[in-house]
């Protein structure tokens, strides 16, 4: 996707960082997964939740008309899950 010429050394070896890079980063986050007050599956249910209203609305708009552009779509992703975090943030 970002380099179409790279050989299959290079390929592999741009896997190889960023294989490290999303362990180091789930080495980062497990702390907090581990001491969440529910549990994981309240953790992950409260992760996926935060897209499924953007999506749901992303759909709704996307079936209902055709002159959205696309960067509508990506604009109603982030700011549906901005809203939602600083929802869980505010009113917890």
């Amino acid at each position: 996707y970002f380099k179409k010429e790279a050989t299959e050394k290079e390929t592999v070896k741009a896997g190889k960082k960023f294989g490290l890079i999303v362990a180091a980063i789930s080495m980062l986050i497990a702390p907090f997964i581990a001491n969440a007050p529910d549990g994981l599956f309240s953790y992950i249910q409260q992760s996926l939740g935060s897209l499924s209203v953007p999506i749901l609305a992303v759909v709704l708009i996307g079936v209902y008309t055709k002159k959205v552009p696309a960067i509508g779509a990506k604009l109603v992703l982030s700011v549906g899950v901005i809203l939602y975090l600083i929802s869980l943030i505010f009113l917890e």
